[in-house]
């Protein structure tokens, strides 16, 4: 784990339940939303429950709760997927269970249920209507849509629907991972590139994905058609991270400019193959695991609210005479439009926020360095109940 930049490593060696309950193969995790609880979803045996604060430890499989066990082997209790919903339920996705997609409620009452068209569900993630999307392993075996309607424990008003090759826009032989973008787009990653779901209704039939179109040598082709997606990340800006067996592919937020390609042989990526990527939309870092270990990329985004923060930051601030990179502007609004002025309300600078950060170069519309002066940032987004051109934050430069 790492922590304002200390790394702790649990094993069972310094973290005991690890060896009481037998808990190995960690497949997945997910950090509660408002508090310092994390569930842990291992592919050996269960759930493993643990509190930061007061070290509190709880265990769930097959014998204390409805999680059942792998479907042929009785002494396995298999857990591939887990994410809270906006209600603080948890879902998870029991592999080979009977019932193989089950809940946690915040109450703490558990359900579990059927999925048609198989029992091996993987990664799950949720869309902004609370959707439940599904990667189910297996060639041809493509993703399933779930929602419990307007009451769990209530089976009559679920809605549910297998998204396969043969009734979608999926060519793939197999889906790898899913994933809702900032606009609440669903992207599925296959073994042959990616496909996107923004359609109002998932339960349609005429809901089938489409696959973004990109120019290639002059030749119209989908995008990353021949690429294995392993995984898929978002930044603050929106813009897409494919994980590959060919390094890592950065697409502008629709998908069709690439924006940035990274191998180990043109960065300093250790292999090839990566296996996660993971966004920290505080620091912008975008986290990258492949063979070769765990490295981290800093992005120019942050994640962005609806809102700007209550303290706007530009940083460094002041600006010394011996410094000559760029002026990070942190906590504005999603994509805000930040214009710079001088103290008497000339135009300096003016730029589009990548998320949640805003960059300036100290140069002005004259391509100089910024004189001696303290200059205001003004932000502003259309979405927002902000007066345009709202004063945000302020920068003393020193020449």
């Amino acid at each position: 784990m790492l922590q304002d930049n200390e790394w702790t490593n649990f094993s069972p060696e310094n973290f005991k339940p690890l060896f009481d309950y037998e808990f190995f193969h960690l497949k997945t995790l997910a950090p509660h939303p408002k508090t310092d609880e994390i569930y842990l979803g291992s592919y050996y045996d269960g759930i493993l429950y643990y509190n930061e604060l007061t070290n509190e430890v709880k265990h769930w499989n097959k014998n204390n709760s409805i999680l059942q066990a792998v479907t042929g082997d009785s002494t396995r209790t298999r857990i591939s997927g887990l994410t809270f919903d906006k209600n603080e339920n948890l879902w998870i996705s029991n592999y080979g269970a009977p019932k193989p997609l089950a809940v946690k409620t915040k109450d703490n009452t558990w359900h579990n249920f059927s999925v048609p068209g198989s029992t091996n569900l993987n990664e799950i993630v949720i869309d902004q209507s609370g959707n439940k999307w599904i990667a189910v392993f297996g060639v041809g075996n493509g993703v399933v849509v779930y929602n419990e309607g307007s009451k769990i424990a209530d089976p009559t008003d679920d809605k549910v629907r297998s998204i396969t090759r043969t009734n979608s826009e999926i060519v793939g032989n197999k889906v790898n991972c899913v994933m809702v973008d900032l606009d609440g787009s669903v992207w599925v990653g296959t073994d042959q590139g990616p496909v996107i779901f923004d359609c109002g209704d998932p339960f349609s039939e005429t809901c089938r994905g489409t696959t973004r179109k990109v120019v290639v040598e002059g030749i119209p082709a989908p995008l990353l058609r021949y690429e294995d997606i392993i995984s898929m990340a978002v930044d603050g800006a929106n813009r897409k991270w494919f994980g590959t067996r060919n390094g890592i592919f950065v697409q502008s937020p629709d998908g069709v400019t690439e924006v940035a390609r990274y191998t180990s042989k043109n960065s300093p990526l250790l292999d090839n193959t990566v296996r996660t990527v993971a966004y920290n939309g505080y620091t912008g870092e975008m986290f990258i695991v492949t063979p070769g270990g765990i490295q981290s990329f800093k992005t120019e985004t942050t994640s962005g609210g609806n809102s700007h923060s209550s303290s706007v930051v530009a940083f460094p601030n002041p600006v010394r005479p011996d410094y000559t990179g760029p002026i990070a502007i942190k906590g504005l609004v999603r994509d805000a439009n930040v214009k710079i002025t001088d103290i008497n309300g000339k135009l300096v600078y003016e730029t589009k926020a990548l998320g949640g950060q805003a960059i300036w170069d100290g140069m002005d519309y004259n391509g100089s360095r910024a004189a001696t002066g303290v200059y205001l940032v003004f932000s502003a987004n259309e979405n927002t109940s902000l007066p345009s051109d709202a004063l945000v934050t302020k920068i003393l430069i020193v020449r």
